[in-house]
């Protein structure tokens, strides 16, 4: 049985704004999320930060994750940095013969639904034909046959069966 797997982690770029005092501008502003995250160790602990902007480009650092304990920077950085929410090319990997596809959600922050984050990651294959995907149980989140509009959450893995893929021609 080949198996192709795959580690991502979501981060909504459409997260809600933040009103708040800022420093540089003298009152309070409104703060939209760039989509531009950083880590940074302090002694044995680790933080993650999601970077915020104002209208004239100051920043604030919105504290995401923090980990404590012994875990050290390098391992934990590789973790974050290595991991890839690359496309999946599904008829490639169909032609491979690949029995299944396995995508660990490592990080979930947002709301992502399971049809539209898997339409914008396989861009081989339409959305009608994904959510007839997950109507047949060819795509299954832990295991189980799930709806379309599924909200996602951290550590959940989504498991596609391309052989079940038929290919349709468009109408």
């Amino acid at each position: 049985m080949q198996k192709q797997t795959y580690q991502w982690r979501l981060f909504n770029m459409t997260t809600e704004p933040v009103e708040r005092y800022c420093s540089h501008c003298g009152s309070k502003v409104t703060f939209t999320d760039s989509g531009k995250r950083r880590v940074n160790a302090n002694g044995k602990n680790l933080y993650e930060y999601a970077i915020y902007k104002c209208e004239r480009d100051h920043t604030w650092n919105k504290t995401l994750k923090m980990n404590e304990g012994s875990t050290e920077f390098a391992v934990y950085q590789e973790s974050i940095l290595g991991c890839s929410n690359e496309n999946i090319e599904l008829l490639h990997f169909i032609e491979e013969g690949m029995d299944e596809i396995e995508i660990f959600l490592e990080e979930v922050i947002g709301k992502w639904r399971l049809d539209k984050l898997l339409g914008e990651k396989i861009p081989d294959t339409s959305r009608n034909v994904i959510c007839k995907m997950i109507d047949n149980g060819a795509i299954r989140v832990d295991g189980r046959t799930v709806r379309q509009n599924m909200r996602l959450k951290k550590h959940q893995v989504i498991t596609i069966f391309p052989k079940a893929f038929k290919t349709e021609p468009e109408v």
